[in-house]
This record gives C-alpha cells, structure tokens and sequence, in this order.
C-alpha cells in the first residue's frame, strides 16, 4: 500500500531530490507487491516496452515542469503527465500531434488545400511566410520535400561539373 502511494507522489519526490541533489536522481520508481513475493520471482532483464513508454513520458512531464515558476512545478507535472499517458498513437511528421495515421487527419486534408500549395511554392522561392499554425507547418513540408527533389536532381550535375 505504501509504494502505491508513493507513485502519487513520485514528481513531488523527484522535484525534491532535484532541489537537493541537482543532477544526481533522474527516475524513481516504486513496486506494489510483497517482498516475499519479489524473492521468489526471477529477476527481470530490461523494462518492457510498457515502462520504457512510461519513463519517457516522465521524462516529457518534467521537462516541461522545469519551464513553468517554481510553486507551479508539481501541478504542471501532474497535468503534464496526464496528458502524455491519454495520447495515442505517434506524433504526425509534419506537426507533432499524437494520431494513428501518418499524415495525421488534419495534415492530409490541408496537404490538398490550395492555399497550403501556393504558400508551399512561395517558401520553395525564399519568400517570407504569410500562413500561421498547421497551414505553415505543411507548406513546409512540402517546400522541403520539393526542394529536396530539386538537389536530388541536381546531385549528380554537380559531380560530372566538379570533375
């Protein structure tokens, strides 16, 4: 019951060791069972996937806690790491949302709006941007992608002129 409670309490810890020990505790982890049982039990070989996930989500959260003022820490944390765990699926290529499909729902709709590839073509000149949020993002993937296809095609003019 104790290591159940301590979980609750795992950033309020870490925040405190971070306080004392700058540097020195990076993770903290509690198990709910008996020592008995713990015995017994072989030991494990690595973290499973499951509680690589969950450290890194840690991680996310305290990071993002160091940024917010110091009597706000615990609760960005908690909230932070709140977030994280409802997330599902990867983070989208182009603007970073958590979804399930690749490009994201959003990103794919506006990777056909005309405006996206008429701003994408102006980045792709060297033109200031004129769109904001998502929009911009995916104009400059695309403005990526095609100035990438451009060296691709001028690569191998530039190894036959060099030589």
């Amino acid at each position: 019951m104790v290591a159940h409670q301590l979980t609750y309490h795992r950033l309020l810890l870490l925040r405190r060791y971070e306080e004392r020990f700058p540097g020195m505790v990076k993770e903290i982890r509690f198990q709910v069972g008996s020592p008995k049982a713990r015995e017994d039990s072989p030991k494990p070989q690595d973290p499973g996937p499951a509680q690589g996930v969950q450290l890194a989500q840690s991680r996310k959260a305290l990071a993002l806690a160091q940024e917010a003022p110091p009597e706000l820490r615990d609760k960005v944390a908690r909230a932070a790491l709140a977030l994280l765990q409802r997330q599902k699926g990867t983070p989208c290529p182009i603007c970073q949302t958590p979804s399930e499909t690749h490009p994201c729902p959003t990103c794919r709709r506006l990777l056909q709006a005309p405006a996206v590839v008429k701003e994408a073509e102006r980045l792709y000149r060297g033109k200031p941007p004129r769109l904001q949020g998502e929009a911009l993002l995916v104009a400059r993937h695309l403005a990526r992608g095609k100035l990438l296809q451009a060296m691709r095609e001028l690569y191998p003019e530039a190894l036959r002129r060099k030589a």
